[in-house]
């Protein structure tokens, strides 16, 4: 499964991001930000929703990897908003 999440554009941070330069860097790259929704972090505020909020459990990340990786989008795909 490592090797499959290599060669996607997926970018999965910790989960405390206080200011949350790696999500917006992440989706201008296009990729897909799946972020910890923990109340220490900015990623609610950062990525809305153009990215996967989480429970920080390894259940809900393995859940949120596999919508990746079979090529599920968040509700709002930022490679739309560059048109």
């Amino acid at each position: 499964m490592l090797s499959a999440i290599c060669e996607l554009p997926t970018w999965a941070p910790s989960t405390r991001e206080g200011f949350g330069i790696t999500f917006v860097e992440a989706i201008a790259a296009d990729y897909t930000v799946i972020a910890a929704d923990h109340p220490d972090s900015v990623a609610e505020e950062v990525i809305d929703d153009a990215g996967f909020l989480v429970d920080p459990t390894v259940e809900s990340l393995m859940e949120t990897l596999d919508t990746a990786l079979s090529g599920g989008r968040p509700p709002t795909n930022p490679g739309d908003a560059r048109s």
